[in-house]
């Protein structure tokens, strides 16, 4: 919003002079409604929808409004990147929660801690530890993905962690 505003005023000097309006845009040549006209252009250009209701007449002005939607097509195109890259994470912390619960089946049905061989443990417990690794980097590139929770207990990794307890202690 502050990007968008701030192109705003940028061209809110210009209005109406310097722009080609049509369509029905009434500027009323108040400064007011110019500067709502120019937060409407500069959102217009910010999300590169460009109705061509009013356009720049120009060269610099013209210039102006194919760097901001240079700034906004990279922002956009930053944004749907940052948020599809933390779609792995999430994943991780899920396929990880879930192998935990599996374990914690087999260990609960089939074949209690108790009986489990020292090799068998330790190399569970090493693969797990890797895993956690690999989602204590994900938390600190991603913190947001802290906030993401499982309606499915048995992809929610904080609800495992008292097993993991169990485990590390072989009770």
């Amino acid at each position: 919003i502050m990007i968008g505003v701030g192109w705003a005023l940028i061209y809110w000097p210009f209005l109406p002079r310097d722009f080609l309006v049509n369509f029905g845009v009434d500027l009323n040549r108040t400064s007011a409604s110019n500067l709502v006209a120019s937060v409407y252009f500069s959102f217009v250009v910010l999300v590169t929808l460009g109705f061509g209701d009013i356009a720049p007449l120009g060269g610099l002005l013209r210039m102006t409004v194919v760097l901001e939607a240079l700034v906004g097509f990279g922002l956009l195109t930053a944004s749907i990147t940052w948020f599809l890259s933390t779609a792995p994470a999430l994943s991780r912390r899920r396929v990880l929660a879930h192998q935990i619960e599996l374990i914690r089946g087999a260990a609960h049905n089939a074949h209690p801690l108790k009986e489990w061989d020292d090799v068998t443990l330790v190399e569970t417990l090493r693969d797990i530890a890797l895993e956690i690794a690999a989602v204590q980097s994900d938390l600190e590139q991603y913190p947001i993905i802290y906030y993401f929770r499982h309606a499915d207990p048995d992809s929610d990794l904080v609800l495992k962690l008292p097993f993991l307890l169990q485990l590390a202690r072989r009770t």
